[in-house]
């Protein structure tokens, strides 16, 4: 991710870091355990989370 991506987009999803919304930006913190802790629980947090967001994006909530 560039700079530019971050400060262009509409709407941005974060775990891990903080992001700071910019005006009219939305941003999606994530509570994901560390891959360190567990590769398994981060990623079905993360498949969880991108299907949840799927679905929001397509109309589906």
């Amino acid at each position: 991710m560039t700079l530019y991506d971050l400060e262009s987009a509409t709407r941005v999803v974060s775990f891990g870091c903080d992001v700071t919304p910019r005006e009219g930006q939305r941003v999606d913190q994530w509570e994901v355990p560390a891959v360190s802790e567990g590769y398994e629980a981060a990623r079905d947090r993360i498949v969880a989370n991108v299907e949840r967001l799927a679905a929001e994006l397509a109309g589906g909530r």
